[in-house]
């Protein structure tokens, strides 16, 4: 997963979880779930888990304030 996210734009892809990286364009939403899990709703409503480390960094990079 390493090499693969060394390989793609770092301005278009952002790793989100262990074993999700995910195109920042295609990123619709920020989703608060219960007991503290946190997901990413895609345009296509695909949803996918995001790293509690990672939810400062994914806001940061999609200029988003709040959540």
């Amino acid at each position: 997963m390493k090499t693969l996210e060394e390989r793609l734009h770092p301005e278009a892809f952002m790793r989100i979880h262990r074993s999700t990286i995910v195109r920042l364009g295609e990123v619709d939403a920020i989703l608060r779930g219960g007991g503290g899990d946190y997901a990413v709703r895609l345009e296509d409503g695909t949803r996918l888990s995001l790293s509690r480390d990672r939810i400062d960094a994914l806001k940061e990079r999609l200029g988003v304030t709040g959540l």
